[in-house]
This record gives C-alpha cells, sequence and structure tokens, in this order.
C-alpha cells in the first residue's frame, strides 16, 4: 500500500513541530513554577513585565499546539481515508484476478457452480434475505395474542423450545419469552 508520500510527510513535520511546542511549554512552566516558589519560599517578587511576557508567550504556545492537534487530526484521517480507498481499489483488482485464475485452472462447470454460490452467498450478506429472515419478518409484529395463540403457549412452553414455538405461532423469540413471563405471572 502506497500512501501519499506528501501526506506523510507532513503528519511527521507536524510531529517534530508538536514537540517543540511541548517542550517550549514545558520550559515556561518550570520557569513560571520557579519563580512562584521563590516568591512563596523567599520572597522575591518577579518582574512583572517578564511575568507578563511569560504567560503570554505560555498561552500563545498552548494555542499554536491546539491548532497543530487539529491539523493533526484532519491529516490523520485523511491518511486513513487514502489507505481504506487503497485497500478497497486492490481487494477489488484480486477479486478480478482471482476470477480470471480460477476461470482457467477450474473445469467450466466448477466455476460456474463456484460463482453461483459466492453470488447467493453475497445477495445473502448484502441484504437479500435469508429463510429465517424471511420467517422473522412474517411474523405478527405487535398483533394481539389470539385466545388459541395463549392456550396453545400454555400447554407447550415447557416441552418446547423458545425457537420452535416462535415458529409455530409466527411470534418473535422475544415476544414468546414475554407471554411466557405474564403466563407464569397469572399461575403464581
Amino acid at each position: 500500500m502506497n500512501i501519499d508520500n506528501d501526506n506523510l510527510k507532513n503528519l511527521e513535520e507536524i510531529d517534530n513541530k508538536r514537540m517543540e511546542l511541548e517542550e517550549a511549554i514545558f520550559s515556561i512552566e518550570l520557569k513560571l513554577e520557579e519563580v512562584k516558589i521563590n516568591q512563596m519560599t523567599m520572597g522575591v517578587i518577579p518582574n512583572t513585565a517578564w511575568l507578563y511576557r511569560a504567560k503570554h508567550a505560555l498561552g500563545c504556545k498552548k494555542l499554536e499546539l491546539k491548532k497543530l492537534n487539529i491539523e493533526r487530526e484532519k491529516l490523520k484521517r485523511l491518511i486513513k481515508a487514502e489507505s481504506k480507498e487503497q485497500v478497497q481499489v486492490r481487494t477489488k483488482c484480486f477479486e478480478r484476478n482471482f476470477l480470471n485464475a480460477a476461470k482457467e485452472i477450474l473445469l467450466p462447470e466448477e466455476f460456474i457452480k463456484i460463482k453461483t454460490l459466492a453470488n447467493e452467498l453475497t445477495d445473502n450478506q448484502n441484504g437479500n434475505n435469508t429463510v429465517k429472515e424471511t420467517e422473522v419478518n412474517q411474523m405478527k409484529n405487535g398483533t394481539a395474542w389470539s385466545k388459541e395463540d395463549i392456550e396453545y403457549l400454555k400447554e407447550n412452553y415447557k416441552n418446547a423450545t423458545i425457537e420452535e414455538l416462535s415458529l409455530t405461532l409466527g411470534r418473535s423469540e422475544n415476544s414468546i419469552r414475554s407471554k411466557i413471563q405474564v403466563i407464569k405471572k397469572k399461575c403464581k
């Protein structure tokens, strides 16, 4: 994978600038702390003009660091997007090459059989319903329980699995569990 070298160089430059700024911030903070300690312990009053300039410089350096961090995050997102795009391009190229190689090596019947199976698997993964998903979609979502369904559930919930009851009654497994809890409470 070849990510844009300019972006990587820019990221490296930003990281170097960040390190320099962090060192400068630390140095200013250390000097300010030293002045504070001298004032508290020895009573030495700092030069107010120097103190003002030091605090101003500290604020400027922190603001500059914040801007660099924002720029760095933008660049990292851009590099990540480029990387993802390159992976997608490589995947498509690999798939094409794989199909061409399979076509050359396999018998035509085997190739067609594998291609058909792969298409079916892809369709199932991309939102076309599997058998179980179709059954769940056909369930009685939000409809009231009939007396017959409740009676059936009362008679069979101890002997059948939740999945079996769900398929038989055409209701979701969560719906079956909830109704069983209601039935158990009424029986107490």
